[in-house]
């Protein structure tokens, strides 16, 4: 039985271009990154995403083959942190902008991985 584990962001500014930024994200190359520094969770999980929901928020889903313990979920939570602050966000803050109407001003869209842990709980099947 597969298990599903999330956990919620939020972006500092809202994105742009909704449709990039999805592409961006749901790239699957987070888990092969997590499992080349993690062997131990080969054959476990299977599957990292994130995931936007509206054009400032959105979750990242864990797959996994079994229920995971505490110890790895926290490790988990810290590669996704991790990734959010300047793995993933780096690239992601670069590419996909906010322009302010307000004041003409592009600014970086970044996630708010100062404010988040980003504990990833189970979800219910």
């Amino acid at each position: 039985m597969n298990h599903t584990y999330r956990t919620n962001f939020y972006l500092e500014a809202p994105v742009n271009d909704i449709g990039e930024a999805e592409a961006y994200l749901q790239e699957d190359e987070m888990v092969r990154y997590y499992l080349s520094n993690n062997p131990e969770m080969r054959g476990v999980v299977t599957s990292i995403v994130w995931n936007l929901v509206g054009d400032d928020s959105g979750y990242v889903e864990v797959e996994a083959t079994r229920e995971l313990s505490d110890e790895e979920l926290l490790g988990l939570s810290h590669f996704i942190s991790g990734q959010n602050s300047d793995g993933l966000g780096e690239g992601f803050e670069q590419n996909f902008m906010y322009h302010d109407e307000d004041d003409g001003e592009d600014y970086m869209c970044s996630f708010d991985w100062a404010n988040n842990p980003y504990m990833l709980t189970e979800v219910e099947p």
